[in-house]
């Protein structure tokens, strides 16, 4: 799973500060905005922000005072979050942060601990952001790279929605994850549909697809789906 930030922002008179000076002054003026943790894995920093936001969090709307926590995958950063990761990592600049700013970054990281202890709630956190209901899941990898549920759904492949896939092309991804670690043979796929290996080579064409489907390569591996 791909890493992400979580970043708190908000505005205040009070907490008008300079806290990136990578950033345009008008930021600044503004609101501000800090990266207050990196988490490795995307499914985590979204259940940490939502708790973040649900007992933290103030909304501009309610008061001038208001703080938003969020998530931002690092393959999403931009210029000005690319400015805020790098100065997580620099101390001098942490060491001047506000004390609330500070108590912030360390309750992060103790949902961080929190939501580690129990891995399958970030499961549940994935599919309650996708919207699929966790008794509607047909079948999916241990790592939760790929979710089928249902043929007549668009199935989840790297937390992102795929086409639609025809009736023999479920069944066959669906036997490729039910299988696991073990695989499945030539054999194994082709009594699935003689076309078996055709279908896997075409949806290896999309680069997501491509990631979860191994090939065996030689002669007696098998065909995954990881």
């Amino acid at each position: 799973m791909a890493g992400a930030y979580i970043l708190v922002s908000g505005g205040s008179e009070d907490h008008q500060i300079s806290l990136s000076p990578g950033l345009p002054d008008e930021i600044h003026h503004t609101y501000y905005r800090y990266a207050l943790l990196r988490i490795a894995n995307i499914n985590l920093a979204r259940r940490v922000v939502k708790t973040l936001q649900r007992e933290h969090g103030m909304s501009p709307d309610v008061c001038e005072d208001w703080r938003l926590f969020e998530v931002v995958p690092e393959k999403d950063l931009s210029d000005e979050d690319f400015v805020l990761a790098r100065d997580l990592r620099n101390s001098k600049l942490t060491a001047k942060r506000p004390d609330w700013l500070g108590q912030c970054v360390e309750l992060a990281k103790e949902l961080q601990k929190h939501a580690q202890k129990h891995p399958d709630r970030d499961f549940d956190s994935l599919l309650e952001s996708l919207g699929i209901p966790h008794d509607r899941i047909t079948g999916k990898t241990e790592s939760g790279s790929v979710i089928l549920w249902g043929g007549q759904n668009q199935p989840i492949v790297n937390e992102k929605r795929k086409a639609k896939l025809g009736t023999t092309t479920y069944n066959l991804i669906l036997g490729l994850v039910k299988a696991g670690k073990r695989g499945m043979d030539k054999n194994d796929i082709e009594e699935i549909t003689p076309a078996a290996r055709k279908t896997l080579r075409g949806l290896r064409e999309d680069r997501d697809w491509r990631k979860v489907i191994k090939m065996p390569g030689k002669a007696g591996r098998k065909y995954r789906v990881i």
